[in-house]
């Protein structure tokens, strides 16, 4: 090999470093541009308007049970279940809270307006 051989692979390899070196910052100018646009977006979402709901944070779907969004049913419910049939509780509730607080009539219920929903348990001795 002669000289002129070997100092044009040095230069070669020299400006093969330089490439690499110059590669290695744009990627990281690159990486830099792109992670702040994401949490740029990120920040730039709006606030919620109001604090996600039990139901929302276990992810279930469709619209909450009335139930479970009224303490003050709840409890009146909690009260009876041991004694009373499914539809008894369901006229007991009719009665004692306002129709806004009943749910739209179900199948099963004999077009009675409930707040009792679907998930409800029914049991062996309610006559139906």
């Amino acid at each position: 090999m002669t000289s002129d051989f070997r100092s044009e692979l040095r230069a070669a390899l020299a400006e093969l470093r330089a490439s690499h070196a110059a590669q290695g910052r744009a990627i990281k100018a690159l990486e830099a541009a792109l992670e702040g646009a994401v949490q740029g977006a990120i920040a730039g979402q709006p606030e919620a308007t109001a604090p996600p709901s039990e139901h929302r944070r276990k992810h279930k779907p469709g619209r909450p049970p009335k139930i479970e969004g009224d303490p003050e049913l709840r409890a009146f419910i909690a009260a009876r279940v041991a004694s009373l049939t499914f539809h008894q509780i369901a006229d007991e509730v009719a009665a004692h809270f306002p129709p806004a607080a009943l749910a739209k009539p179900q199948s099963g219920t004999g077009g009675k307006p409930t707040a009792i929903t679907p998930d409800f348990p029914t049991f062996p001795d309610d006559p139906g």
